[in-house]
């Protein structure tokens, strides 16, 4: 059934049992891995007929050893969310392009487009101590938000729930416009209730640095998203510390409300003042207040600095999943450190990433 979803979300999907293996269409670059993690490694492939250079992120389906030497079981939720969030986001330039799904009995491959850039974490290190410029900041934010816009959008209703610098790439280096939002393990569908300020989730998946008010009280919707959003822009205007490590005092001040003390500091004498608008939309602290990211694209000026956008993808036909989203199941682990539910799956770790 998953299967016949992908393929009919126009994704070349094919099932263990249809005689088209991976290696009869791509010569897999053995020596290229690009990262590896416990349920999950990406190497470089290239296509056979046509040269193209591309990604593949192989996720084991059966108990396995993990390189620390542990016995491991397959990740079967946060795979099912992978793919329904990639299968969602198809048709927006700004999700990473799911090309192709080949199945074997012990693996799942996952061939998407490559991503030469690095991510966001990677590329503030590079310009530390400084971070963006005002105008690379105005990009990112419109295309993130416009990627945002489109899972949380009408038919997909899809909130990431794990918005953070190291899900968001680019596709060529220094090319802030064509960032691509990635890693969809936590995602997890509204549906059944898409009202633009409802609060249907309990879980706090993801990482507390970026969670919002209304999330470490488990009481949260689509809009924490977009605080998520807003702490990303804050950051790459702020710059990263050496070690990459999260600033968490000011996002304590942040989700206390105290934004404007926070932003007074010295340190921030170089935000701009469209900037700072746009950061007290986007982290306002009571849910109404915040914009959706649709909202947030047409009411903040300051994001219309932004360059043109890159080219279209075709829209692709209408996705209607044969399988569900991942049904909500308890998790050992939350974004605030202490146990309690959680739909869909752990984050997976940072190695399994396609860099």
């Amino acid at each position: 059934a998953l299967m016949a979803a992908l393929q009919q979300a126009g994704v070349e999907a094919h099932p263990d049992d249809d005689g088209c293996q991976l290696e009869d269409v791509y010569e897999l670059d053995r020596k290229g891995k690009l990262g590896a993690g416990m349920f999950a490694t990406v190497r470089l492939l290239r296509h056979r007929a046509t040269g193209e250079r591309l990604a593949v992120k192989t996720l084991k389906l059966t108990m396995h050893i993990d390189g620390a030497g542990n016995v491991v079981g397959a990740n079967l939720l946060a795979l099912q969310s992978e793919l329904y969030g990639l299968c969602a986001g198809r048709g927006h330039p700004n999700v990473l392009l799911l090309r192709a799904v080949h199945e074997t009995k012990v693996a799942l491959h996952l061939v998407t487009e490559i991503c030469s850039g690095g991510d966001l974490l990677q590329m503030l290190l590079q310009l530390r101590p400084n971070g963006l410029d005002d105008g690379a900041l105005s990009s990112l934010g419109w295309h993130l938000l416009g990627a945002l816009a489109h899972l949380h959008g009408a038919p997909r209703h899809l909130a990431h729930r794990d918005v953070k610098l190291e899900n968001i790439m680019f596709a060529h280096p220094h090319a802030v416009e064509q960032l691509k939002l990635i890693d969809f393990g936590s995602c997890a569908s509204f549906a059944s209730d898409p009202r633009e300020d409802a609060c249907p989730f309990t879980e706090t998946d993801g990482t507390r640095f970026y969670a919002s008010p209304e999330k470490l009280a488990r009481c949260y919707g689509a809009k924490a998203d977009i605080w998520a959003a807003g702490v990303v822009l804050y950051v790459a205007a702020a710059g990263v510390r050496a070690d990459g490590r999260a600033d968490t005092p000011a996002a304590e001040l942040m989700r206390q409300g105290d934004l404007g003390s926070l932003l007074q500091q010295p340190r921030h004498g170089h935000f701009s003042d469209g900037l700072r608008a746009a950061l007290e939309a986007l982290l306002a602290v009571e849910v109404p207040c915040r914009p959706s990211a649709e909202r947030a694209q047409e009411q903040i000026g300051w994001l219309s600095q932004r360059p043109p956008l890159p080219p279209a993808r075709p829209p692709p036909p209408h996705f209607e999943p044969a399988v569900a989203p991942p049904p909500y199941e308890p998790s050992t682990q939350s974004a605030s450190g202490a146990a309690g539910p959680a739909a869909g799956a752990p984050t997976p770790a940072p190695e399994e990433r396609n860099r």
